[in-house]
């Protein structure tokens, strides 16, 4: 999370500017390739900032990686749409 953390407070955002003024959304490959990370990765970073509290403080404190986060995430979306059907 640091990297992705580390650009967005540079200043640097989603959008860019066009030449006719309108701002047009930077796609995520766009936003991967100039921080020099992959879409997959990016992709792991936004899921890891929408966390719940809980998992983020057992990130933060070391107690499980970031990947153990991820997988406990992606399990958990496999759960819920297993439900909704």
């Amino acid at each position: 999370m640091g990297v992705l953390r580390a650009f967005i407070s540079k200043g640097n955002n989603q959008y860019e500017e066009s030449r006719n003024n309108f701002v047009t959304p930077k796609t995520e490959s766009d936003l991967a390739k100039e921080i020099g990370i992959s879409v997959d990765t990016l992709q792991n970073y936004k899921k890891l900032t929408e966390m719940i509290p809980e998992l983020d403080e057992l990130v933060t404190t070391g107690i499980i990686t970031k990947d153990t986060a991820l997988t406990i995430i992606k399990k958990h979306k496999l759960i819920i749409s297993a439900f909704e059907k």
